[in-house]
């Protein structure tokens, strides 16, 4: 390979910085971030300062349970409990940016908004390294990142302190190491377990490796035995860690955890309604298209952000509808390449075979996931979601056909142009609530 080959296919590598710049200045410095709970997309940053700048395993910050006059510091001491992992890595980061900062005359103070800029940069590496994985010929590589790096979700929250894009780095970790193939499976329930300190729901990926053994067991009591041992394992590390865990904090014993679960879900969270319309498609807009794009006039991104994008702009409507040609021409692909599948190469074992459709079922696995927790976070889950659509539009991309190639073109630029927009929109919003 010649010089400037190696250099063209490298490329990529420039949108790390650019990416850190972008998120790290993009929302840094305004005080309603520190002030207000939940006030951009529904991200509880000024609760997560509180913990990352003063971090402490055995230190209690506030009362979870309190209901009445409900403090930063409440919400905080409640993420202690459900993210810890996230606080441990972010405050150690804060601590190494903080000086950094300080050497350079910036105030330490707003290395809080590069601790996600360093996760955001880390979550583009890793989705690299995914898509080299899943099919290491294909070319163009460096579009796919774009997408990702400038989602809507992805630019918000990896330029504010929040665990979910965390989250995000470890499911994409764990996909790395899975189709690296040369990690134990029950090495990975283990990974599994210990994940689940930052986000209990992140016991969902084992749902890739009872496919994994679907498809390698030669018996189904083989099956069936792996996928519980595999269970297993994820949810006694993850009770042993909380077990340790609770030497510093007994709100981190497992009986007292599920108990304030419960009182959470019970006394703040939404209830859960599976019935009704309205939920299914909040959820559905705003995993798979608001978290690419808005444009729209709330920073906390709303449930109806792709109704009120229709309602106030122009650019919001053609960026929105050139993204949706994307997503069914791929999609229209897709399905066929699943008929295929399922007549010529032997049915439902073929498709569970492939990369793409355990991943595709888990981003839509993550529909009814939201129902069940929140629909009003749905824009704040779609961290989850969209570096899987992304690797899902990847194998379905065939840059002979030229159709792809204009469609991609137009939706990366749709998106840059349209979420730069949406982005200064909110920082005119916010410094007005400042102010």
């Amino acid at each position: 390979m010649s010089i400037p080959e190696r250099i063209k296919n490298h490329l990529w590598l420039l949108i790390l910085p650019i990416a850190f710049m972008v998120y790290a200045v993009s929302f840094n410095g305004f005080p309603a971030l520190e002030k207000h709970h939940s006030i951009l997309g529904e991200a509880d940053s000024a609760a997560f300062m509180v913990l990352i700048s003063d971090f402490s395993l055995t230190k209690s910050y506030g009362d979870p349970y309190r209901l009445e006059g409900r403090r930063l510091e409440d919400v905080a001491q409640k993420h202690k409990i459900h993210h810890v992992l996230y606080v441990m890595v972010a405050s150690v980061l804060y601590q190494l940016l903080s000086t950094l900062y300080t050497l350079l005359g910036l105030n330490a103070r707003q290395a809080l908004y590069a601790i996600n800029a360093v996760l955001g940069c880390t979550n583009i590496l890793l989705l690299y390294l995914l898509l080299k994985q899943i099919d290491p010929e294909k070319k163009m590589k460096g579009i796919f990142l774009v997408l990702y790096a400038f989602s809507l979700s992805s630019w918000i929250f990896h330029s504010v302190p929040e665990s979910w894009p965390f989250s995000a780095t470890l499911a994409l970790f764990f996909l790395v190491l899975l189709y690296n193939r040369q990690i134990n499976p029950f090495v990975l329930a283990f990974y599994v377990g210990i994940a689940m300190l930052n986000n209990i729901f992140l016991g969902t990926l084992c749902f890739f490796l009872i496919i994994y053994f679907w498809v390698t067991s030669s018996s189904v009591t083989g099956f069936v035995t792996k996928s519980i041992g595999i269970i297993a394992i994820a949810i006694s590390t993850w009770l042993a860690f909380l077990t340790l865990l609770s030497v510093f904090d007994p709100n981190f014993r497992p009986d007292h955890f599920f108990q304030y679960t419960f009182w959470f879900k019970t006394h703040i969270a939404p209830p859960v309604i599976i019935f009704g319309a309205y939920y299914w498609k909040s959820a559905l807009s705003q995993l798979y298209i608001t978290s690419f794009l808005s444009n729209q006039s709330i920073p906390n991104v709303p449930q109806e952000s792709l109704l009120y994008t229709i309602q106030q702009s122009k650019l919001g409507i053609a960026a929105t509808a050139i993204y949706l040609c994307l997503l069914l021409t791929l999609g229209w692909r897709g399905a066929k390449h699943v008929l295929f599948q399922v007549r010529e190469r032997g049915g439902f074992d073929a498709l569970l075979s492939t990369v793409y459709f355990p991943m595709a079922l888990y981003a839509l696995a993550w529909l009814f996931l939201t129902v069940i927790m929140d629909t009003s976070g749905g824009f704040l889950y779609s961290t989850m979601v969209t570096p899987m659509v992304v690797a899902t539009l990847y194998q379905f991309t065939d840059w002979r056909q030229r159709v792809h190639k204009y469609l991609w073109t137009a939706t990366v630029c749709a998106v840059l142009v349209n979420n730069a927009q949406q982005i200064m929109s909110f920082r005119t919003t916010l410094m007005a609530i400042a102010q």
